[in-house]
């Protein structure tokens, strides 16, 4: 799924599940080191990002290019941080 967006994964992480439209990923790392990697990522593969929210324990992007879509949320938890990535 991140292939076909132009999107590289976040790393470290692990692949939850994977999707064309779908993808789950988690990583030790933490939220705002995800949200700089993913708001970088989105520029530099021509993304324009429509809005972003950030906080000490979540962040979500929205990202339009031309007919396409994504949003990722960045998420704290328990285990690690989740890292959603929705693209449409």
């Amino acid at each position: 799924m991140l292939d076909s967006f132009r999107l590289a994964a976040y790393e470290p992480c692990t692949v939850i599940t994977d999707s064309r439209h779908w993808t789950v990923l988690r990583s030790p790392h933490s939220v705002g080191d995800i949200a700089c990697f993913y708001a970088a990522e989105l520029t530099r593969c021509g993304w324009q990002i429509s809005s972003s929210v950030e906080t000490a324990i979540a962040s979500t992007v929205v990202a339009r290019l031309g007919p396409h879509g994504a949003t990722i949320s960045i998420n704290a938890t328990a285990s690690g941080t989740a890292i959603t990535i929705a693209c449409y």
